[in-house]
């Protein structure tokens, strides 16, 4: 392409910095209108290009509010606690956790016809209105007569298993004493077999406590019976505090 040097420039300014080898015009810059803004005053797209990902200017580019800090998370419960929540209950009948029957009396408590005609009902009788869920040898599911035992009795208060047994001899009922007794000295924290009274019927007898697996339990036995009691339930569930059977062996028997 070549220039004709006998037209006249175009208005604006030509640079003198252009190649001036033949062939090639001068660098030539617009003009600059009066009222137009200059285009050196806005910003370069390189500058913009972080705040906008699509591609496009921004409407606004502004750097956005940091975000606020996210609430902590709220404590876990003590140990203390979580063990309250689950003994209180137990001693208390609070919520009707321990009152399996809920809102019977002492006059007519639901579970007693299960105990009638048996030898366990006198031992079961401060029991019977806080009792839930009994079930005898003759219901489904209930308990297996062996070992002897010719009267068995599985009831429930709050998550504490509560057994009443009768034994047809003294030798059945001596030997399955023994067995538990054994077990007893060897259990940790567990109190030993000895003489005890009940609190509520005066009544002295055998009492003593024992693990078996994780079953921690309790068993009662009055003097000159052939019957007894015994409470059972999950040692994590008392957190291995034997004072929660005590306290329920001694509120009933």
């Amino acid at each position: 392409m070549s220039v004709d040097p006998a037209l006249p420039p175009p208005p604006g300014e030509w640079s003198a910095n252009g190649p001036t080898s033949p062939g090639h015009p001068p660098i030539f810059s617009a003009p600059t209108v009066a009222g137009m803004p200059s285009t050196s005053g806005l910003p370069s797209w390189d500058s913009l290009q972080s705040d906008s990902d699509d591609g496009h200017w921004p409407e606004n580019p502004v750097t956005p509010p940091p975000e606020p800090a996210a609430a902590p998370a709220p404590p876990k419960p003590s140990r203390r606690l979580l063990w309250a929540a689950i003994v209180l209950p137990l001693l208390t009948g609070v919520g009707g956790y321990l009152l399996g029957t809920s809102g019977s009396t002492p006059e007519d408590p639901p579970q007693k016809d299960k105990f009638a005609g048996t030898a366990v009902a006198t031992l079961a009788e401060s029991w019977l209105p806080d009792l839930g869920a009994c079930l005898t040898a003759r219901d489904p599911g209930g308990p297996m007569l062996d070992n002897g035992r010719v009267e068995a009795v599985t009831c429930q208060a709050g998550d504490v298993h509560v057994y009443f047994e009768t034994f047809g001899t003294q030798q059945a009922f001596d030997d399955t004493r023994r067995y538990r007794e054994q077990i007893s000295r060897t259990s940790a924290g567990a109190m030993a077999p000895g003489p005890r009274t009940g609190p509520v019927s005066g009544v002295a007898g055998t009492y003593f406590e024992y693990v078996v697996d994780k079953t921690c339990g309790v068993f009662w036995g009055r003097a000159g019976a052939l019957s007894d009691l015994r409470l059972e339930t999950d040692c994590t569930a008392i957190n291995g505090d034997w004072t929660v059977l005590r306290d329920l062996w001694a509120r009933y028997s």
